[in-house]
């Protein structure tokens, strides 16, 4: 997935995806930050690697988590929209 914009917004509700993050961290959070550009490189060829990489502060419950990649992230505006299909 290339995707050169953040996913994600300030108030956009979360999960943590299953596979990076298991259950350790249970329930809905919420992006408490502007996404942060944490990585960018213009690849020579297409190596399927995204261009850029976005972190968020995600709080779930009373804790904070800092820094969170996108790819960690499961919005649930992704779920609405294939169910919607």
């Amino acid at each position: 997935m290339k995707s050169e914009d953040p996913k994600f917004n300030v108030g956009d509700l979360v999960e943590f995806k299953e596979e990076f993050i298991g259950s350790m961290v249970e329930g809905l959070g919420i992006i408490v930050s502007a996404p942060v550009l944490v990585f960018e490189h213009d690849w020579p060829t297409n190596y399927g690697y995204e261009d850029k990489i976005w972190s968020y502060d995600v709080k779930v419950g009373s804790n904070l988590f800092r820094m969170i990649p996108e790819d960690f992230l499961r919005g649930l505006k992704d779920e609405d929209e294939e169910d919607s299909k």
